[in-house]
């Protein structure tokens, strides 16, 4: 880990807890503005909490503006700056959380940002023909959505083992973390940028997601979408560690996750999925 990595490391640390502190000091601010209200008064005059909740607001301006000049000297940073869709602020969060010295192949990188699939089994409906996967021990829903959007309360019976594989799921409480939570919330948070901005990598998703309308008719809408979101995620995590990689090792190598066409991985350069 270098100085900069480490600087890097402790302002979104820092950065992410005073966003945490201003959040949660709007939410007392609002409860008292409730009870005021309640109560018949009107007026809410300065209190210290409105005067805290300014003072939070600006150090986590500040905090971001110091991130910024910060991942601006990252290597991963001249491709990363031009993918719409990634900001300063996005960009030095998933970044602070990343090495790319303890990262072989991109896989490491879905492995540690939860977005590697583990074995599961293939579950189905005898009432609606839904069909769902689960990992391996995980329950099945007593309740479903069918494929038209209805509530089904049908069980679900195991139909296969052979072969399935699934996401990995967010930890339950008490459960071990068998990867970083909040590095997989900011790859969702990146792929939602991508759907909203538009761009390369929202054109990678249409594609996915109109593939899975013709090979998986009887999933849910939100699975597909989930699941075209997940590829989406694992093909620009792949061009992050190839743009990355180049930066510091100096090599152009195609890792074997891109060259070969796959379930997350295509053929395709990061420099192709430039908008600016």
């Amino acid at each position: 880990m270098t100085a900069s990595d480490t600087t890097l490391g402790q302002l979104v640390a820092a950065y992410e807890l005073a966003q945490r502190n201003r959040i949660a000091t709007g939410a007392h601010i609002r409860a008292a503005h409730r009870r005021a209200d309640a109560n018949g008064d009107g007026q809410h005059a300065d209190r210290p909490l409105d005067v805290l909740y300014r003072t939070e607001r600006d150090t986590e301006k500040h905090l971001a503006n110091a991130m910024a000049r910060s991942v601006e000297a990252h290597p991963a940073w001249p491709w990363m700056c031009r993918v719409r869709g990634i900001g300063h602020t996005l960009a030095a969060r998933l970044l602070a959380r990343l090495r790319i010295e303890r990262a072989p192949t991109p896989s490491s990188f879905w492995q540690y940002c939860g977005l590697a699939t583990v074995p599961g089994s293939r579950w189905e409906c005898a009432t609606c023909g839904v069909t769902m996967h689960l990992a391996i021990g995980k329950k099945a829903p007593s309740r479903h959505l069918s494929p038209e959007g209805g509530r089904c309360e049908a069980p679900l019976r195991i139909a296969s083992n052979a072969g399935i594989r699934v996401a990995m799921h967010f930890p339950a409480r008490g459960q071990r973390r068998a990867f970083d939570v909040g590095a997989r919330t900011l790859c969702h948070l990146i792929g939602t940028s991508f759907l909203r901005r538009g761009g390369r990598y929202r054109r990678v998703y249409d594609a996915r997601r109109a593939t899975l309308e013709c090979t998986h008719p009887s999933w849910t809408a939100m699975h597909k979408h989930l699941t075209a979101m997940r590829m989406v995620e694992k093909l620009f995590l792949s061009h992050l560690w190839m743009s990355w990689h180049e930066a510091v090792n100096g090599g152009t190598r195609m890792p074997y996750e891109v060259v070969h066409r796959g379930r997350a991985g295509v053929c395709i350069s990061p420099w192709e999925m430039v908008d600016r």
